[in-house]
């Protein structure tokens, strides 16, 4: 399949593999790394940051070759040994090793639905610190492996800034389309909670559940202001300069209706939006792709929008995939998906 990406030429282009190249800086090493992490909260609940607290990298601009999905050793491994590699998106769940005969969950690098992974999420961590070359996008797929993971996180701060690795926190923490009688597995209050606890001033990137080809309509204005109220939410109790958020959407939802992701950008300053097409999903036809560009170019937020995504290499492959998504769709209309 053909990945389409765009090079970063301003706050948000597209990096290697589609990925944005707003989540991604400059390796070089900072000069000086800030001391031992420590974060509390007043009794409103707004974290209260003194000069010992940890310190992230906000959203890097430059240009990255992302390596993704990295759920093994050996994946890791290939990532971290080669040099044309600067950036590493991982998925993270609650799961064991195998062979493990330890009957409690522990935080893997894996996707759903899988519960089984040769890579720890603190030795992944761990070798990517000691890498030190690669900057890091944890995307955690229930809210008990955030939970788990973020002191992890927190703990190694200083060591992560002191080698210019910026870290993404990713969750998808609204219900949207296709998925709006259903609870999001990393619920945005949950998430916020533990990521102000422990990574204040990381940057986030903040998804809805969804069901791509679902029938009706794509994201609605409701979708939309939720997720601007919830981020709000989240920098009204921060306490430090907020690290940046880029909205992750599917591509294919976003071309039935992007009104409201335009209005979303416009409503929050600085934010980016990633339009994406997910993990077994079929390809999108090339002019969906350039129809959601004109709409975006329309309204001057171009340069604030990237894709991530597959795209049909002929027109037949465009057909077939459409067909399989509108089938897709009619039972998920009729709750049989």
């Amino acid at each position: 399949q053909l990945y389409i990406f765009l090079l970063a030429r301003s706050p948000l282009g597209l990096g290697v593999r589609g990925r944005p190249a707003s989540a991604m800086g400059s390796a070089e090493s900072s000069e000086e790394a800030p001391p031992e992490d420590k974060v509390v909260a007043d009794s409103d609940g707004v974290v209260q940051v003194d000069e010992t607290a940890a310190q992230f990298l906000a959203l890097p601009t430059a240009q990255q070759v992302w390596a993704h999905a990295v759920s093994s050793r050996a994946m890791l491994d290939e990532a971290l040994g080669n040099d044309k590699i600067t950036a590493i998106e991982a998925d993270i769940l609650m799961g064991s090793t195998p062979g493990s005969k330890d009957q409690v969950p522990t935080p893997i690098m894996a996707h759903p639905p899988d519960r089984v992974s040769d890579l720890p999420f603190q030795e992944f961590l761990e070798a990517c610190i000691e890498n030190g070359r690669c900057h890091i996008k944890l995307d955690f797929k229930e809210i008990e492996a955030a939970e788990a993971c973020l002191p992890l996180v927190a703990a190694s701060a200083s060591r992560l800034f002191k080698n210019g690795q910026a870290v993404m926190l990713n969750a998808d923490v609204l219900p949207g389309p296709g998925r709006r009688d259903r609870c999001s597995p990393v619920p945005a209050d949950a998430f916020f909670n533990h990521a102000l606890a422990h990574c204040p001033g990381a940057p986030l990137s903040l998804g809805w559940s969804v069901f791509a080809p679902a029938c009706g309509l794509g994201y609605r204005e409701v979708d939309c202001s939720a997720m601007a109220a919830a981020y709000q939410l989240y920098l009204d109790r921060i306490g430090v300069p907020a690290g940046g958020v880029v909205f992750a959407a599917s591509l294919r939802l976003a071309a039935k209706s992007s009104g409201p992701l335009l209005r979303l950008l416009g409503e929050v300053p600085q934010s980016q939006l990633l339009l994406w097409t997910g993990r077994g999903e079929p390809p999108v036809p090339s002019w969906t792709v350039r129809k959601l560009t004109a709409a975006f170019e329309e309204a001057g937020l171009s340069e604030r929008v990237g894709f991530d995504c597959q795209v049909a290499d002929s027109v037949a492959e465009a057909f077939k995939a459409e067909f399989k998504c509108r089938l897709g769709g009619a039972l998920n209309c009729m709750g049989w998906m």
